[in-house]
């Protein structure tokens, strides 16, 4: 009767688990503003572990580890485009954090940026090889559509110490945009 009278609610539990677990998205669609919604529906990854985690590390020493074994130039774009989302999500949640952190967030967003740069780098190169970009053109435009609202919204930020380096980040982006319209996908 006791093993019956245990088993019970872990099987209701089992069956039922979204009745008793919701998750609270409501800060992260609170700040969506709608000028950012009309702009892109391009979804940015969650970050995971943030840089100010002390297991960071790990999580950086592996992406260099994947990172090396990866040697097809398009899957290489793909994988920097994604490290570059995450980063931008990550330097995001850091701002939300509060103005403490702001230095840390401009820093991620700096690293966001190049893992862009490299992405476009290595759609060049796949470009160069004779390879068909299309679709991942296509994917780093609306990531950079989505990036330039991010950090727009970024700027809006009240008490933002650092405006001047988020403003260069945003200026570094605009930059990539117009070298990746440069890129011909014939």
């Amino acid at each position: 009767m006791k093993k019956i009278l245990f088993l019970l609610p872990l099987l209701f539990l089992v069956i039922f688990p979204k009745a008793l677990v919701y998750a609270d998205d409501s800060s992260m669609s609170a700040t969506v503003t709608p000028a950012m919604m009309a702009t892109t529906n391009y979804t940015l990854p969650y970050p995971g572990i943030l840089p100010d985690n002390p297991l960071y590390i790990f999580k950086v020493v592996r992406d260099n580890i994947v990172t090396f074994f990866i040697s097809d130039p398009s899957r290489k774009s793909a994988f920097y485009l994604l490290q570059s989302d995450k980063r931008i999500a990550a330097s995001w949640y850091l701002l939300k954090e509060g103005n403490s952190k702001d230095s840390l967030a401009l820093t991620t967003l700096s690293k966001s940026t190049n893992y862009m740069s490299q992405a476009i780098d290595e759609l060049s190169s796949a470009k160069a090889s004779g390879e068909s970009i299309n679709a991942e053109k296509d994917s780093i435009t609306n990531a950079l559509v989505k990036h330039i609202a991010v950090v727009e919204s970024m700027l809006m930020t009240q008490g933002l110490t650092s405006k001047n380096g988020f403003t260069q980040e945003l200026q570094r982006l605009k930059d990539l945009q117009k070298g990746v319209s440069a890129i011909s996908t014939q």
